[in-house]
Parts: C-alpha cells; sequence; structure tokens
C-alpha cells in the first residue's frame, strides 16, 4: 500500500506500474491517491477528492493520509478482507455521503487589474494597512483575487499611491 499526494504519485508512476505489474494478486496492490491519478494508474489508485475533507477534517495538504486512516478500518470490517476493490468500494460510499466541506468559503467575484488596483486606492488610507489584511477585506466582501497576483498588485499600487 502506499498513500501519496499528486506531486508524490507522479514522481513515483513508473514504479508503481512496475509494482504492480510483478504482483501475484493486483487486487493487494493499492494506492491510496489525489483525485487527479495519471490516466496508466487510474485502476491502481484510489482516488481521494477535496469534499472528503469533510470527514476527515485537515488541511489538503494530508488529505489521504488522513483518508487512509479512516477507510482502512472500514475495509477491514468487510467481508473478504482487505483488498483494492474492497478498499475502493467503501471510499465511494464514505464520498458519496460526504457532507459539504464547511471550511470551503463560496467563490467572489473576479475582478481584473483595475477593478483590484481601485480597490486597494479607496482602502489604502486604512490603519496599518497590509496586503493581507486588504485581501481579506475584499474576499470578505465577496470579490476573489488569487493571493500572489494581489500582493503583487498591492506593492505596485502603495509606491504609486506614496509617489
Amino acid at each position: 500500500m502506499a498513500v501519496l499526494s499528486n506531486p508524490y504519485l507522479n514522481a513515483c508512476a513508473d514504479d508503481l506500474r512496475r509494482a504492480a505489474k510483478s504482483l501475484n494478486s493486483a487486487d493487494k496492490f493499492i494506492v491510496i491517491g489525489a483525485n487527479r491519478a495519471t490516466p496508466e494508474l487510474e485502476d491502481v489508485v484510489i482516488p481521494i477528492p477535496a469534499t472528503l475533507r469533510s470527514v476527515v477534517g485537515g488541511s489538503l495538504h494530508a488529505l489521504q493520509v488522513r483518508a487512509a486512516t479512516h477507510l482502512l478500518p472500514l475495509a477491514i470490517a468487510e467481508p473478504g478482507g482487505i483488498g483494492r476493490q474492497v478498499l475502493r468500494r467503501v471510499a465511494h460510499q464514505v464520498i458519496a455521503a460526504a457532507p459539504p466541506d464547511p471550511s470551503r468559503r463560496t467563490p467572489g467575484v473576479r475582478m481584473d487589474d483595475d477593478e483590484v488596483r481601485k480597490f486597494i486606492i479607496l482602502h489604502s488610507d486604512l490603519p496599518a494597512v497590509s496586503a493581507t489584511k486588504l485581501l481579506r477585506k475584499l474576499r470578505d466582501s465577496g470579490f476573489s483575487c488569487e493571493q500572489g497576483r494581489f500582493k503583487k498588485l498591492f506593492h505596485e499600487t502603495m509606491a504609486e499611491v506614496a509617489a
């Protein structure tokens, strides 16, 4: 069994394919991985979507490990012992029954660069203004902007305002 995030799954893909072919019982070869497995590994990988976070908690960084910890006892309790097909069936059942993730925020309305700059200028006089605080304010008001893009625009705009 291997429990891998997407970057590790991609890095190990060749080794995983070779290992899967060398086993006598293919059903005993289990990879719990990211929801975006390479096509060559789709039959081997039990994909774990982000929606399972509402069941296992925590951040997305260790989702596969927490999912494996949650799913393995359920699969072991199934008749026939643990195998990829049993674990896949249990995972599908848990994923299908997963409630919505309350920590996921509704995506805001995307703003273009000019709109973001206007927002920054409008709020640049706030006390102890920072890119982080202003991005939070923007998102809380129902808009969205990628963090790196906002930070770049914030620093450019604040330099222009100061000049």
